[in-house]
């Protein structure tokens, strides 16, 4: 593994997702010199942008044009092919470790397969994510992980939830957010087969969302899940069966069990997050450290789609390149 040698920038994205790739585009497109630490094959595979399909496919499955084409490589594709950009970003393929404060902003250390090292930013934007907690079933979390990968699960109903439009839907989960994504795929979709299942927990709805429950119907089902049935290699998911012996028929299904959220570069400086460990941002979008910005899923108090994570990147490399370029005219200012 080669030790590379440390660069200075103006920004440092951490993350190579929805949020992350944008903050990167942007921050190249403002003219600032920028480095994105992508992340390694395991922080990829947790990535919940890994899981959700492409932008462009909502519209393809209704027979339209792509409105939006963005991917993490398709945009790293296109700004290679600028002249004009691409000696302004650098991509390193590998896992932030560490972060630390110094007089000029920020440190960064990474390590990958092919490289380990640090590098020096003036800005630090994280969008390192968070993942959906998956049911223990029949003692494993990994029991619908190969129908993760087939697009059976997913993982953003605003995002994604077109594709469970004529299927039969299940929703694990226990509490209002879970009753709530039922009840906006019920309406949204006006699914007629939609399904929420507590997985042995007692469901835990507030007044609301009882009432909500009661006007769409929802009767939650709390036996233990103890099968997942079907192909991932063939047919896909076809349910699951249940502790008290009832089969639950499924195509797709939205897990609303929590999240882990990868929050440990900002909380290792110091910076705040809210009971779920989600970080608290500013309406800029920067943390209790100043220069240093947490967009996306690692957010606290934002909305966790895709859409979402786009503006809150633009808005924080905005934010950004307007305090660098007032620190670069202060600079010439007074070596006038």
């Amino acid at each position: 593994m080669a030790e590379t040698c440390e660069q200075s920038f103006d920004i440092a994205v951490v993350g190579g997702g929805g949020a992350g790739m944008m903050a990167f585009l942007r921050g190249v497109l403002n003219s600032n010199r920028c480095a994105l630490v992508a992340g390694d094959a395991g922080t990829l595979r947790r990535a919940r942008a890994t899981w959700c399909p492409e932008i462009t496919e909502a519209a393809s499955s209704h027979g339209l044009p792509p409105p939006i084409e963005l991917t993490s490589g398709s945009a790293l594709k296109w700004i290679s092919e600028q002249r004009e950009l691409r000696d302004l970003a650098t991509t390193i393929a590998a896992r932030a470790t560490r972060l630390e404060r110094d007089r000029d902003g920020f440190i960064v250390h990474y390590s990958g397969y092919r490289e380990t090292g640090r590098l020096r930013a003036r800005y630090v934007i994280v969008a390192t994510g968070a993942v959906e907690v998956h049911p223990r079933i029949s003692g494993s979390r990994q029991a619908l992980l190969p129908f993760v990968e087939r697009g059976d699960v997913l993982h953003c109903a605003r995002c994604d939830g077109y594709l469970a439009v004529d299927r039969r839907l299940s929703v694990i989960g226990r509490d209002d957010h879970a009753m709530g994504v039922v009840a906006m795929m019920i309406e949204r979709y006006r699914l007629a087969d939609a399904v929420l299942l507590t997985h042995g927990a007692t469901p835990r709805f507030s007044p609301e969302f009882s009432l909500l429950a009661e006007a769409y119907g929802i009767q939650p089902k709390t036996s233990r899940i103890v099968e997942v049935i079907g192909d991932p290699d063939a047919r896909g998911l076809e349910g699951f069966r249940l502790e008290d012996g009832s089969k639950v028929a499924t195509d797709r299904v939205i897990l609303a069990l929590g999240r882990v959220v990868f929050n440990q570069l900002v909380t290792s400086v110091g910076g705040q997050v809210d009971e779920d460990g989600r970080v608290l941002v500013s309406d800029r979008f920067e943390t209790s450290i100043p220069g240093l910005f947490a967009v996306g899923d690692v957010a606290a108090d934002v909305r966790m789609d895709l859409y979402s994570a786009w503006d809150q990147a633009l808005e924080a490399a905005d934010v950004i390149h307007h305090r660098l370029s007032h620190w670069q005219e202060s600079r010439r200012v007074a070596g006038r």
